[in-house]
């Protein structure tokens, strides 16, 4: 058993108390002082989507770039957007003949995305063990995410194919949701074990981890889904990406960039997701229904994930063996 340093790239610990304060204030307002309308609640959801969820997937081809300087390999601007779009458009096929198939490999990218952002282990352990081990922490957050919140959920997975809806409500059932989601706890704390066993953390370690996912966590499921989405994807997850890249960027360049440097430089593509925003926004105003236009939000976003995943992991590659030549 060996002790070890663990990954510093993690956004900031006073981003963290910010982002959960507000998470606990919203839980408190929302259910002890005056319930948050629900028009209100989606305008909250749009706002950190426009403001942090769109822009920190706007600079996937400056982290990219930076990513190839790193590798000492050529840097394509025509070949990044062709091998982007490629595999956007693959998946998106994907979800045309393979919705159940896709939905589920779109759940487990999801998984390992917001656990690769969010866990913070071993900068000596081996790539595949800190990737399972990231991809249980993620798919905790994801499967709370769905399946606390059946109301809202249910009616926009029913969508993907009419003949599923049987099966969903059976996952959906509150006993059965409680179950996978305590199997999946309990797959968490053992892969916890076995990773100590390996190598050994700080008690103050295991201490935060438990007491922030905690808190996550419960945030989480005290919030109706749209500000649950908007706490965790718009706000913890974008944000603490944002803060990653701008360290990712000033720590590989030659200046220390401002947070708000960063965010001008996602403008540009960032025009052309809310182009494709607003066009989902008119389609669901043309039919009139409210869970249409958030499937084809839910599938833009999955469709998205795939290329935006393999270039936000070729960066945190990058920051862990930097975190090694540290340590």
């Amino acid at each position: 058993m060996e002790a070890s340093s663990t990954q510093q790239y993690s956004g900031n610990t006073v981003l963290s108390k910010v982002l959960l304060s507000i998470g606990v204030l919203l839980v408190v307002w929302n259910n002890y002082i005056l319930p948050i309308p629900a028009t209100l609640q989606w305008i909250i959801f749009a706002i950190t989507i426009l403001i942090a969820g769109v822009p920190h997937g706007a600079l996937d081809h400056i982290v990219a770039k930076q990513n190839s300087m790193l590798q000492k390999k050529p840097f394509s601007s025509t070949q990044f957007y062709l091998t982007y779009l490629s595999r956007m458009a693959l998946f998106g096929i994907c979800w045309l003949f393979f919705p159940s198939f896709s939905l589920l490999i779109f759940i487990l990218l999801s998984a390992f995305h917001f656990g690769e952002t969010d866990l913070l282990l071993p900068t000596s352990l081996k790539k595949n063990l800190a990737a399972t081990a990231q991809t249980i922490y993620g798919l905790l957050i994801v499967l709370l995410l769905l399946l606390t919140h059946t109301q809202e959920v249910l009616p926009i997975l029913s969508i993907i194919k009419k003949q599923n809806a049987d099966i969903l409500s059976i996952v959906f059932e509150t006993r059965n949701s409680i179950f996978i989601i305590l199997i999946t706890l309990f797959i968490l704390i053992v892969t916890f074990i076995w990773l100590h066993r390996i190598q050994a953390l700080p008690y103050k370690w295991y201490m935060d981890i438990i007491i922030r996912t905690s808190i996550i966590l419960a945030i989480i499921i005290c919030l109706p889904l749209p500000l649950a989405f908007a706490f965790y994807f718009g706000g913890w997850h974008s944000l603490h990406s944002l803060e990653n890249i701008r360290k990712y960027l000033s720590d590989s360049g030659s200046e220390t960039i401002s947070f708000t440097a960063l965010l001008k430089k996602c403008v540009p593509y960032s025009i052309i997701a809310f182009l494709g925003i607003g066009i989902l926004i008119i389609m669901a105003t043309y039919l009139k229904t409210e869970s249409v236009f958030l499937f084809f939000f839910f599938v833009g976003i999955a469709i998205l994930t795939a290329p935006h995943l393999e270039v936000m992991s070729d960066m945190y590659n990058h920051l862990r063996k930097k975190d090694i030549s540290r340590s």
